[in-house]
């Protein structure tokens, strides 16, 4: 199992705390795929498996994250996260520190306690119940394996068109609408379900397309008018007209 140092000051740091729970998941897992792939990140194919998004998805995600300065695009056109080199710098391990000491005499309260040492069965042990446990966490992810939060499904449930929901739930974390925006969108869906253009399936647009086009600011469609119609005027046939008839049109 591979570390990765993870800075204290992320919890006062607004760029992180600002973030919906499902955007600040998905950026906790990409630190894990670039350590794990040391310091660079894997293809976009194969990162949107592992995370198990489409690379739509996930290249919505990445450019909300380097919008918020927490990824960094390389010379190579490839990117990582914000100052990953300066934050994940080697450091000394404890049997280092426990030689300066010995060698100089250093206060022994700056020694950190080496861990003991462990047999191959133990280790195996331990990889057999962390595989376990894995397991387990996998199964009780829903059947997509995507996790969408509760403000997503809220507004999943209320769109009237359920396709490509995933698509849908990237340009959801793009938007990262707020409390009053997430009102007015499901104000303007309320609005426009009761509208007659939406009474045909056929013309309500897929949620991606309503949310990428910021469709909750469109201009609600005036009532139609319902004028009686007036009867046109009957015009007599050729057999009126052999009975004598005058030919005027017969209202």
């Amino acid at each position: 199992m591979k570390w990765f140092r993870f800075y204290s000051d992320a919890v006062d740091d607004p760029k992180v705390q600002r973030m919906p729970a499902e955007l600040f998941k998905v950026w906790v897992n990409l630190l894990c795929i670039v350590s794990r792939n040391d310091g660079g990140m894997p293809s976009l194919d194969d990162t949107a498996y592992t995370l198990r998004m489409s690379v739509a998805e996930l290249m919505a995600i990445l450019e909300t994250l380097a919008e918020r300065g927490l990824m960094d695009v390389c010379d190579t056109g490839t990117m990582r996260p914000h100052n990953w080199d300066a934050r994940q710098k080697a450091s000394d391990t404890s049997a280092l520190r426990v030689a300066k000491w010995r060698a100089g005499g250093d206060d022994l309260s700056n020694v950190t306690a080496s861990l003991p040492q462990q047999s191959s069965d133990d280790l195996s042990n331990v990889t057999a119940t962390s595989q376990i446990k894995t397991k387990r966490k996998t199964n009780t992810l829903p059947a997509s394996g995507v996790e969408y939060g509760t403000e997503f499904e809220e507004f999943w449930q209320a769109y009237p068109r359920h396709v490509e929901k995933k698509q849908a739930h990237g340009v959801w974390l793009r938007l990262n609408p707020d409390a009053t925006l997430r009102g007015r969108i499901l104000d303007a869906l309320a609005r426009q379900k009761a509208s007659e253009q939406w009474a045909n399936p056929r013309y309500i647009p897929h949620a991606t397309t309503w949310l990428n086009g910021a469709r909750w600011e469109d201009e609600p469609e005036p009532a139609s008018i319902n004028r009686p119609i007036t009867a046109l005027p009957r015009f007599p046939s050729q057999a009126d007209l052999n009975r004598g008839g005058t030919g005027k049109a017969v209202l």
